[in-house]
């Protein structure tokens, strides 16, 4: 089967931007109980590692969830953008609501 040859988004094209090169986004779906999304994001490098990461829509709310998206801390929100910490090679998942952005209207990928 033959490669995609769509070139992948630049920064200012993507969707998901976070400013560490060391995260790894792993997921970007609509969550379990379908009322907000979810970002899971891992370490890679083994570098404890304080990242921004910035999305394309505005935000209403972040959490910090376990791996079964019950809401374990509340993160601060700044727009469209948010920070957070991650120790050697942790996953960590936020549950995200946007404004305006229902999960069954799912944000189309610009690339």
């Amino acid at each position: 089967m033959p490669c995609d040859p769509t070139p992948l988004p630049t920064q200012s094209e993507a969707n998901i931007v976070i400013t560490a090169p060391n995260w790894i986004v792993s997921a970007f779906k609509p969550a379990e109980d379908g009322q907000g999304w979810v970002l899971r994001v891992y370490e890679s490098w083994g570098q404890t590692t304080t990242a921004e990461i910035a999305l394309a829509w505005p935000l209403q709310r972040v959490q910090r969830c376990d791996l079964m998206e019950i809401p374990q801390q509340e993160i601060a929100v700044a727009s469209d953008r948010f920070a957070a910490t991650l120790t050697p090679f942790a996953i960590a998942t936020f549950y995200l609501t946007f404004f305006g952005v229902k999960p069954t209207a799912r944000p189309a990928r610009q690339w």
